[in-house]
């Protein structure tokens, strides 16, 4: 459809649905809640995390403690204690048998004893009372040794064995080893002490650390339950409770009001959806009344409509003929076409003409079946279609602002040539010669409108290839017109749908109703979601005349494209 000011005013609806005022909700709102969550959340679990790692390290180092501590002391303290034993008895064996030999263990294990003590010296800042008791155990070893043992070996290598015996039956080394060995018990008393205060401490962090997880547990399950809590009460219900209402809405249940609880976010939305939701009963309300108005009006688009529509037409042998007219607005398109036998020519000789009027409604309507009854009154007289233009062009009188194109094509198959002529309208096309020549059928005139013009028949000779069993050379071809919400067809980038792509469309040799379906059909997709102009296409295919008789004779004429003036 050809844009004009004359188009009709765009229909406004009006609405009495005033928008429900806003009221902030004193509540806090999902997200403030959301975060106040996670905020106690977070608080609870630090306050967990925070005695957990000093527990673990703690405990670390209790069994540190242990491992590196009182259990070498602890050997130590047993090696020491086995080191005396075998210094008595290397001792006392040499006293008795005086025999060197027995001597090699008592003067080995002072060495072994002196490292062993050392070792415990290393202990002593980490246990305490090792310190004071190893130096006990030192005092009273060296005391056995300097004042029982060496004299006591050193008398045995004199010779006098019943001195060395009588040095033993006094006792004075007995008492001075058993002081050793009382010393020896306390140290390892010192040390048990420590193993039982490490393993009490052990005992007491892995406690905790045990209690800690059971809370961490407990508070993983307790978070995730009332995240289920908070979640169906602050967002799956309330979202589930407006999906419902929504829901109703959509099957048609406009009268029931939008009332949503929870957080203010979502009562924001089904106040929301409710202003929306009083929008389309108002529009609704709206539309009723103007349905009403149409009916009034409705019997006068419906006869405007089936005037317009194409005539019954019974193509003659031969021919093919198809079209479609898909309207932008409402049921009465300003594009119309048809397809007529032509008054006073030869039989089988039919025009197709294609108009479309400037603007929408009514006006365009009318304008429209002015101009048809008075075209095809021009046809039936059997005037050349120049003539058919300006002939109707002058009875057609002021358009006012209001102007259109058309474009008529007269074809008698057999013939070697085609007629038209073109007041503005979009360049058609004329296909013959087995699909393989095509010329663009041009304007050969101004629209029709406010202001005079002149249109001129343009006669069109077949050439090319002559089709088996065309007498005369005549070959067969397709005549293709369409509207400019064809051509116009805009995609949502802007991009134009063009002549080009209608010609290779129309070129492609097909019967017409495929040609017609094509075009249409591209120009849709092309436009996407709504067509902004009518869209119309109609085709007209002839056959070649059928071969004549053997012997009848007959020239084949190949002719250029001649422009004749009627």
């Amino acid at each position: 459809m050809i844009s004009s000011s004359s188009s009709p005013k765009a229909f406004h609806t009006t609405t009495d649905a005033r928008p429900a005022p806003r009221h902030r909700s004193r509540s806090l709102s999902l997200r403030a809640r959301l975060v106040a969550l996670v905020l106690v959340l977070a608080l609870v679990l630090s306050v967990v995390a925070a005695f957990t790692p000093g527990t673990v390290r703690a405990t670390s180092d209790a069994v540190d403690e242990r491992v590196d501590v009182i259990y070498p002391a602890a050997a130590s303290a047993g090696q020491v204690r086995a080191l005396v034993i075998d210094q008595e008895t290397a001792e006392r064996g040499f006293v008795i048998t005086g025999e060197e030999a027995f001597l090699e263990p008592y003067e080995r294990g002072q060495v072994d004893l002196a490292a062993e003590l050392v070792l415990l010296d290393r202990y002593g800042p980490q246990i305490d009372g090792l310190a004071p008791a190893l130096d006990r155990v030192r005092s009273r070893l060296d005391a056995w040794r300097t004042l029982a043992a060496e004299p006591e070996i050193a008398v045995t290598r004199t010779g006098r064995p019943d001195l060395a015996a009588r040095a033993v039956q006094l006792g004075e080394g007995k008492r001075l080893l058993d002081d050793a060995r009382r010393e020896l018990d306390a140290l390892q008393q010192v040390i048990d002490r420590a193993s039982d205060a490490n393993a009490a401490t052990v005992r007491s962090l892995q406690d905790r650390l045990q209690l800690l997880l059971v809370v961490g547990v407990v508070l993983v399950a307790t978070i995730v339950v009332v995240l289920l809590v908070v979640l169906r009460r602050w967002v799956t219900r309330p979202t589930d409770d407006l999906l419902a209402r929504v829901g109703r809405i959509a099957s048609g249940e406009f009268r029931e009001d939008v009332q949503v609880s929870g957080p203010p976010e979502f009562v924001e939305i089904g106040r929301a959806v409710d202003q929306m939701r009083r929008r389309i009963v108002a529009e609704i309300d709206e539309l009723e009344r103007y349905n009403e108005a149409l009916e009034l009006e409705g019997p006068v688009i419906s006869a405007l409509r089936a005037e317009l529509a194409p005539a019954a037409f019974v193509a003659p042998a031969g021919i093919d003929v198809a079209g479609e007219l898909l309207s932008a607005e409402g049921l009465l398109a300003g594009d119309f076409y048809d397809v007529l036998d032509v008054a006073g020519a030869p039989d089988g000789t039919v025009a197709v003409l294609l108009a479309d009027v400037s603007g929408h409604g009514h006006d365009a309507g009318v304008l429209a079946l002015r101009f048809k009854i008075l075209i095809e009154a021009a046809l039936g007289l059997g005037f050349e279609p120049g003539a058919c233009l300006a002939w109707a062009a002058e009875r057609l009188g002021d358009t006012g602002d209001m102007f259109l194109t058309c474009i008529v094509v007269v074809v008698r198959p057999g013939s070697e040539v085609v007629r038209y002529a073109s007041a503005g309208h979009p360049s058609g096309l004329l296909v013959f010669g087995q699909a393989d020549q095509v010329i663009e059928l041009r304007a050969t005139g101004p629209v029709i409108g406010p202001f005079p013009g002149r249109w001129r028949t343009e006669v069109v000779a077949l050439t090319g290839t002559v089709a088996d069993g065309a007498p005369d050379g005549a070959p067969g071809g397709v005549v293709v017109l369409c509207s400019d919400g064809v051509l116009e067809a805009r995609s949502d980038d802007g991009t134009l749908f063009g002549f080009d792509r209608f010609a290779e469309l129309a070129g492609r040799g097909d019967d017409a109703s495929t040609i017609v379906e094509a075009c249409c059909a591209a120009a849709r997709d092309h436009a996407g979601t709504r067509l902004r102009d009518d869209v119309t296409v109609v085709a007209l295919r002839w056959d070649p005349p059928p071969r004549a008789p053997s012997g009848s004779g007959g020239a084949s004429v190949g002719a250029a494209t001649t422009p004749a003036s009627r």
